[in-house]
């Protein structure tokens, strides 16, 4: 008797963990604003999972039902224009490769809703070795940057900042 009740006991947590949701978060997001977090929380609503966003932390979170629905809620905030670091070794979330090499200019898109993403754009391509301008303009996805710099550190300070960017 006691050998079922512990079998019993056993089972259920295999099933209690086979039915546990997936959570992520994603931090050093872009989220300056209303209209992000509304972006944000949209992306992410057809993938089927509860994504929320946080002006003050700059964290997105993610329940989703398993790992794939996760995943899929992710990759639409990546093609939505936002990059940050999971916490949750199963989903990732990586920056698109914008290429390397030396360039004088380079078209990109990314999230920019607002003044504010604006501002933030061009101060971190321009923090970029060789970075000299940057056209953005807000509500506009497509940013031009203009120097002598190398693509993937432009790309990288874009990252950093928060921004998923791709050609």
């Amino acid at each position: 008797m006691r050998a079922h009740v512990i079998a019993v006991l056993a089972l259920s947590f295999v099933c209690v963990g086979a039915f546990a949701d997936t959570k992520v978060t994603l931090s050093d997001v872009h989220i300056c604003c209303k209209s992000c977090v509304d972006a944000i929380v949209a992306a992410g609503k057809p993938s089927g999972a509860t994504v929320t966003a946080d002006k003050e932390t700059k964290k997105v979170e993610i329940v989703a039902k398993d790992v794939a629905t996760a995943q899929a809620a992710v990759d639409a905030l990546s093609a939505a224009g936002f990059l940050g670091k999971s916490d949750n070794k199963d989903v990732v979330m990586k920056p698109m490769d914008v290429g390397s090499g030396k360039a004088t200019s380079l078209d990109l898109t990314t999230h920019n809703c607002c003044a504010k993403c604006t501002k933030t754009i061009d101060a971190a391509a321009k923090s970029a070795a060789g970075v000299k301008e940057v056209a953005a303009t807000p509500k506009d996805p497509k940013i031009s940057v203009k120097g002598e710099f190398e693509t993937k550190d432009a790309g990288k300070a874009l990252n950093d900042a928060g921004f998923q960017v791709k050609k």
